[in-house]
C-alpha cells in the first residue's frame, strides 16, 4: 500500500517553553498508537554537541546554559500508521555554512492523504500557539531603520533651536547645523541600536532551563533601552528648544 507524505514550514518568531513542548508531546502521543509508539527528542546545542532523549522530562530538565544553548529540537514519532518529524530550529546551508534558522518544519507520513492532512492540522494548531505576539525581527529592523531616519531628519531640521554649544553656523549654506561632535555619536549610537535588532528580538527562543533567565534579562534590557531613547530624545529636543527660546 502506498503511503502519503506532507511537508510544511512555519516561520518565526517562536518562543518554545515547557507548556508548549508538553502540548506538542501530548498531541503526538494521542495521534500515535500507544502500544507501539516511539517518540524521540534530538537536541542540538551551540557547542556543536547533540543528545537524544526518549523522555520529555529529560528534555525539559536540560540546563540550556549560555555556553551550551539549545539551538534546535527535533521530535520524531513513529508507530504502525504515522511517521511525524517536527524540527524546531531547522538547519540550512547558507553561504557554504550550516546555520540554524528560526523556523519549524513538519513532515507527516501516513496511510492516506486525508488522514495525513488531519494529523498535520492537529499539530499545526500546537505550533501556532508557540508564535510570539510580535513581527519577525527583519520587520522590526526595517521599522527601526525608518524610525531612526525620521528621528535624525527631525533632529537636523530642529538644529537651529538647539543650544548654541551644540550647533555651528555654516556660511556656505547659510544654515545652523549640529556640530560633528554631536552628530557623529548620534548616528553611531542610532545605527548600533538598529543593527542590534536581531540580538534584541530573536526569532527563536528556547525558554527552558537558563533560557528563561536570559529571556527575562533581554526583556528588561529592551524596556530600559526604549525608555532611555524616548525620554533622552524628548529631553534633548525639548531642552534645546527651551534654551533657544528663553536664553
Amino acid at each position: 500500500m502506498s503511503r502519503q507524505r506532507a511537508f510544511r514550514q512555519y516561520p518565526g518568531p517562536l518562543a518554545i517553553d515547557e507548556q508548549g513542548v508538553r502540548r506538542l508531546y501530548d498531541q503526538m502521543q494521542r495521534i500515535a498508537a500507544p502500544e507501539n509508539a516511539s517518540i524521540r527528542f534530538h537536541l542540538q546545542f551551540s557547542d556543536n554537541s547533540a543528545v537524544d532523549n526518549w523522555s520529555i522530562d529529560d528534555l525539559l530538565g536540560d540546563e540550556n546554559t549560555s555556553y551550551r544553548r539549545i539551538k534546535a529540537i527535533t521530535i520524531e514519532s513513529r508507530d504502525s500508521q504515522y511517521e511525524i518529524l517536527l524540527k524546531i530550529g531547522d538547519k540550512e546551508r547558507i553561504k557554504d555554512q550550516d546555520q540554524f534558522v528560526p523556523t519549524v518544519s513538519l513532515v507527516v507520513s501516513g496511510p492516506d492523504r486525508q488522514s495525513v492532512f488531519v494529523v498535520q492540522s492537529l499539530i499545526e494548531d500546537r505550533i501556532k500557539s508557540l508564535r510570539m505576539d510580535r513581527p519577525a525581527s527583519w520587520v522590526i529592523l526595517m521599522s527601526s531603520l525608518v524610525g531612526f531616519m525620521i528621528f535624525l531628519t527631525l533632529t537636523l531640521v530642529l538644529a537651529p533651536y538647539f543650544p548654541k554649544a551644540l550647533t555651528a553656523y555654516n556660511p556656505a549654506t547659510n544654515t545652523v547645523q549640529l556640530k560633528a561632535i554631536v552628530l557623529l555619536p548620534l548616528i553611531t549610537v542610532g545605527m548600533s541600536l538598529v543593527l542590534a535588532t536581531y540580538w534584541l528580538f530573536p526569532d527563536l527562543e528556547f525558554l527552558l532551563g537558563k533560557g528563561i533567565e536570559r529571556h527575562q534579562r533581554l526583556k528588561t534590557l529592551k524596556t530600559n533601552l526604549f525608555w532611555s531613547i524616548l525620554v533622552g530624545g524628548g529631553v534633548t529636543i525639548g531642552g534645546g528648544y527651551v534654551a533657544a527660546r528663553f536664553f
